[in-house]
């Protein structure tokens, strides 16, 4: 990790993970912007290899960025997102997670559908 006081920003390097309640990153890079007072974090920016799970939800990016104000966090760089139990996939241009909500928004989106399994009977 380094700091740079001037701009108040963290750099973390190799095999980053950040924990946020249910929610897991892990990336390549992780560069931390503070206030200008370095009070608060004002957004976090996640590169290289961007991986979330939060519940059944997996996203995948090659860039992420969060902004805490608003609780969002915006993937882009072939941004993946599927449900692990469902197994339904999104692919978009940009892939926008409103955490407090809940809510996902995607530019130019694409969608798959798996179709659910139903269980043979059994004679």
């Amino acid at each position: 990790m380094t700091f740079d006081r001037q701009t108040q920003t963290f750099l973390f390097q190799e095999r980053v993970r950040v924990r946020r309640c249910d929610m897991t990153i892990l990336c390549d890079r992780l560069r931390v912007f503070n206030d200008s007072a370095g009070q608060h974090v004002e957004r976090l920016l996640f590169t290289g290899n961007v991986r979330m799970e939060q519940g059944a939800r997996r996203v995948t990016a090659e860039r992420a960025e969060y902004f805490d104000a608003e609780q969002k966090l915006i993937l882009t760089g072939n941004p993946k997102a599927w449900d692990i139990e469902e197994q339904n996939e999104l692919t978009g241009e940009e892939i926008v997670v409103f955490l407090e909500e809940d809510k996902m928004f995607v530019k130019q989106a694409h969608v798959r559908f798996h179709p659910r399994q139903q269980p043979s009977e059994s004679p």
